[in-house]
């Protein structure tokens, strides 16, 4: 929408320029040294502020598929870690049955210590995507501060919504390993 937006904002711009151009062409004879000189120079300016709204706007761009980019690989590191606590929780479960006989006590404690292990190991996994997840919240900020955002009109983007959701997922996330964790 926002590339929409621009885009018809460039258009407007593209034609107010050349219909000004044509104005030039056509009654440069009828219009005194003063007001052919104006309308070069606002011509100029028109120009001018094409080139930098064009700039502006491909810098927004570029800013926003950083964000894009960055996010489809939160969620996708995201959803391996969930689908890993999903199934540690209900390896846990089963830990949690109670032993048979002695056999099965021996036989749960190693899987325990395993289990364990596993565990333990997941928390590097939890700084990975604390990680990707930062990335995500460093490029949608650095978006939203971008000085071309609100200047010559070009819209300022909004990535609160993106940054509440990342920071909503690292918490489920970590708060579920810490349960896992616990238990």
């Amino acid at each position: 929408a926002h590339h929409q937006e621009i885009l018809s904002q460039q258009q407007d711009l593209i034609i107010a320029t050349q219909s000004a151009q044509a104005l030039l062409d056509k009654q440069a004879q009828v219009l005194s040294p003063a007001e052919k000189d104006k309308l070069q120079r606002d011509i100029k300016e028109l120009k001018g502020r094409y080139e930098a709204s064009l700039t502006q706007a491909e810098q927004q761009m570029k800013q926003v598929q950083t964000v894009q980019e960055e996010l489809q690989k939160f969620k996708g590191d995201c959803e391996e870690f969930e689908a890993w606590l999903q199934q540690a929780h209900g390896q846990m479960e089963e830990l949690g049955a109670p032993a048979g006989g002695l056999d099965t006590l021996s036989n749960n404690l190693q899987r325990q210590k395993s289990f364990s292990e596993d565990v333990i190991s997941h928390k590097g996994d939890l700084r990975f995507i604390t990680i990707s997840g930062q990335k995500v919240l460093d490029a949608a900020k650095a978006c939203e501060r971008s000085e071309s955002g609100g200047a010559d009109g070009l819209p300022v983007i909004d990535m609160s919504g993106t940054c509440a959701a990342v920071k909503e997922r690292l918490d489920s996330a970590a708060s579920s390993y810490k349960a896992l964790h616990t238990q």
